[in-house]
């Protein structure tokens, strides 16, 4: 607390005194004078041709004229102010206080005359912010709160003519111009030429403009310290309704950005998408039954008799399975085309095309449709496709074959676009034995025409070699990692009668996609890692996995489900027993970010002039994209944002092209995938050609090792990216080469699975010499002949460590 004498001092001071206003003498020598209970601090003032000239260290603050001062008088004299004596004041340090006068001020006339701070009555709010720096912008606001206040009370007391004075611009005052604004007609015809079509639209946009702007005053501090300061220069320009309009003009292209925004996320309706199949009725026709009932049948032959159409395949082994029917037999197509997305073959002015379902062509009418497997239209990552044919592709008849657990969703669907739905049941043709206790104990216990399932590359070949091993039968594989002309010879072997081989050990890859004869399906086990968690099979995965056995016009009429275990042999039960018609949750179909989402979201981020990463517009789109959510679902994105990830450091690439990378068929779990994907999308970024740069699968011989078999199998895949990326890329132009390489792959594998044990066996001894190798050149790998370490000792080396944080 410091202790001011009322002592007055210049001529100045002792006019200001006469008038009511007090002058202190401070130890530092420094004067403040003020009005009343009004503090200003005028640090080593001085008078000069008739300017008051307030000083802090010799800088100039503030230049007051003797006009200004003399309306100050006629204030004062109205006010008829008396000495006011205080015996102690806080006071603000003159240094501190001089920097906040010459950086605010409040004017409240043209002739500048200013409020000044009610120091009595607010010293306690500002003595406590007053010792930390960071609360400048709080002092300055509580400054002009309270010298605003203080004034307005005066003039409100003495009838000063309010009109010849500035406002304070606080809410209310910017809420009354907002309202002034809004009754001007001028500005309301003035807004009708810029597209604010009636009154409603007007109000609409001036209330949403309010709601920002104030919201924005009350929040944010910096902000709204720039606002009074605009404000208060516009007031003596005369310019306030035009700086509000201009406001309101610069968060109207806000608005209509936001809105355009908000359109291009709203897939509340997406059969909108797809205008020209709304330009017909369609009939859609729903083939639902179990595995072997027939239903796919009695569609293809539909799809056979059309003059024109098209076969959706949720695999690539399908779609070319579709392919060689339609052109053999009885009454071949000769105009048939295959499409898939990493292989073709063309017809010219082909009538009807087998294709993957993500290659379906929404542009081209037919006059029939198949779509399979159309429960997949709820998968999590791949349902968008299925969505996107049934809803797009241009045909009179569209026939589904499916699972009759999603028909309510399709009859939503249906109602959606106005197209009709006749829906076909069908029953399986030979009938399926569901065993309580296992038949199979043991390998020993299994006979030609069995299959082995379980769920994973590794235990695929641990059971073919036991199998073999333990008994004289000779065993055919079947997993996702194998090419798809391996995994047709693979079933081709097992299913013919003469064939040596006599058991097929598969994942759930044969869940569709392969028409095999099995007599019996063995579930190793009723659990598998889906790439997130251990869990147990779903009812609808062993209903199609367990219902390939008994295949019709087989050898094997009567089908079997067992497992080596009772209790998966429960589970199985409860599976096949399991009513669909009492989920609780409804079903919804899959839906992925338009192009022309893509391309919007991103164009606004090159308007900032930053690179900002394809993940982060993909999930902006993610979170803005608005649904329907009793329908649908957007599909994850996590493996697409993952890739986008990997090519990001890659400058020189548009968003589309970025896009096809990120669409290609990457294996995320293999990284000689994506490291092959980044270097050819940085060659393709440069301009240049882009060589396959894999070596010749020769070179890897001999494959004596599952672990090279697991090699041959990934540079596959990887054969597999450049070539669907040759088909979208011009500069990818080695894709006779990559096919010639899939060939040799593809026989290296077959010649490979005929002796895995063999494989086994060597990898094995590969692994014993590496250990000993690594034994005999590591001291520190061989057993310590220490059996005990005392407990002083240990004692100690947790102390040590302890004092090192360790």
């Amino acid at each position: 607390m410091l202790k001011y004498h009322l002592q007055p001092h210049s001529s100045v001071q002792k006019a200001l005194f006469g008038r009511g206003i007090l002058s202190w003498k401070s130890t530092t020598n420094n004067c403040c004078c003020g009005v009343g209970t009004h503090v200003w601090c005028l640090g080593n003032s001085t008078l000069k041709n008739n300017r008051l000239i307030l000083h802090e260290y010799d800088h100039q603050v503030r230049n007051y004229t003797s006009s200004d001062l003399s309306c100050l008088d006629s204030i004062m004299k109205k006010n008829c102010f008396g000495y006011h004596l205080c015996s102690e004041h806080w006071m603000i340090p003159n240094s501190f206080t001089c920097k906040l006068i010459s950086l605010f001020g409040n004017v409240y006339s043209q002739r500048n005359v200013y409020g000044t701070l009610n120091y009595r009555t607010s010293s306690h709010r500002l003595y406590s912010i007053l010792n930390d720096n960071s609360k400048q912008e709080s002092i300055l606001e509580l400054l002009d709160e309270v010298a605003s206040k203080d004034m307005q009370e005066f003039i409100k007391q003495h009838s000063l003519d309010l009109s010849s004075l500035e406002k304070r611009v606080d809410y209310d005052y910017l809420l009354n111009t907002i309202e002034e604004m809004t009754k001007d007609q001028e500005k309301r015809e003035l807004a009708r030429s810029m597209g604010v079509e009636d009154d409603e639209d007007w109000k609409s946009s001036v209330s949403s403009f309010q709601f920002n702007f104030l919201h924005h005053f009350e929040t944010d501090s910096k902000y709204r310290h720039k606002v009074k300061k605009a404000f208060k220069a516009a007031q003596k320009e005369n310019k306030v309704q035009e700086l509000i309009w201009n406001l309101y003009l610069k968060d109207l292209e806000q608005q209509i950005e936001e809105e355009k925004n908000l359109q291009m996320a709203d897939l509340t309706e997406p059969h909108h998408l797809y205008p020209l199949a709304r330009l017909n009725k369609r009939k859609v026709i729903f083939h639902i039954g179990p595995t072997n009932s027939g239903k796919t049948y009695n569609a293809f032959q539909a799809l056979r008799n059309a003059k024109t159409g098209i076969y959706c395949a949720p695999l690539r082994l399908l779609a070319t399975e579709a392919f060689v029917k339609l052109t053999s037999g009885e009454n071949p197509i000769s105009a048939c085309q295959l499409v898939t997305g990493d292989f073709k073959i063309e017809a010219e002015n082909a009538t009807h095309t087998c294709s993957t379902t993500e290659m379906v062509d929404t542009q081209r009418e037919v006059d029939v449709a198949v779509i399979d497997e159309v429960q997949l239209i709820t998968d999590p990552d791949r349902g968008w496709s299925w969505t996107r044919a049934l809803l797009g592709v241009r045909a009179k008849e569209v026939h589904l074959c499916g699972e009759g657990r999603v028909l309510n969703l399709v009859k939503k669907l249906c109602e959606d676009t106005g197209d009709e739905l006749e829906v076909k049941e069908y029953t399986r043709l030979t009938p399926l034995q569901v065993t309580k206790k296992p038949t199979v104990k043991d390998y020993r216990d299994l006979q030609k025409g069995d299959c082995v399932v379980c769920f994973s590359r590794k235990e695929v070949f641990r059971i073919k070699n036991e199998i073999e091993k333990a008994t004289d039968l000779r065993v055919c594989v079947v997993y996702g990692g194998l090419p798809p002309q391996t995994r047709i010879t693979q079933a081709a072997l097992f299913n013919h009668e003469n064939s040596p081989y006599d058991v097929l050990v598969a994942t759930d890859a044969i869940g569709m996609g392969l028409n095999l004869n099995i007599r019996r399906i063995v579930f190793s086990q009723t659990e598998k890692f889906d790439g997130k968690e251990i869990r147990t099979l779903t009812p609808h995965e062993i209903k199609q996995i367990g219902g390939r056995a008994g295949r019709f016009n087989s050898a094997f009429e009567v089908g079997e489900v067992t497992s080596f275990r009772a209790s998966d042999c429960r589970v199985i039960q409860q599976a096949f027993a399991y009513d669909p018609s009492v989920e609780e949750e409804e079903l919804r179909a899959g839906l992925f970010p338009t192009d022309e989402q893509i391309d919007h979201f991103s164009r606004l981020s090159l308007e900032t002039g930053i690179r900002v990463r394809l993940s982060t517009i993909l999930s902006k789109i993610y979170e803005m994209t608005k649904l329907n959510e009793g329908k649908y679902f957007m599909c994850d994105l996590k493996e697409k944002k993952d890739i986008a990830n990997i090519i990001h450091p890659i400058e020189n690439l548009t968003t589309a092209e970025r896009m096809i990378f990120v669409k290609s068929p990457i294996d995320p779990d293999e990284q000689l995938c994506k490291t092959m994907t980044f270097k050819w999308a940085k060659l393709y970024s440069e301009g240049k050609y882009v060589p396959l740069l894999l070596p010749n699968p020769n070179s890897l011989k001999p494959i004596n090792t599952l672990h090279k078999l697991k090699e041959l199998e990934v540079m596959y895949k990887c054969l597999n990216i450049y070539c669907w990326l040759s088909y979208r890329l011009v500069p990818f132009n080695e894709r006779e080469k990559a096919f010639q390489y899939q060939e040799i792959i593809r026989r290296l594998i077959e010649d490979s699975l005929k002796k895995t044990v063999s494989l086994e066996r060597a990898e094995q001894q590969t692994r014993q010499r590496a250990k000993e190798h690594h034994q005999r050149n590591h001291h520190g790998y061989k057993k310590t002949n220490v059996k005990r370490i005392s407990n002083k000792h240990k004692s100690e080396v947790r102390k040590m460590l302890a004092k090192y944080d360790l």
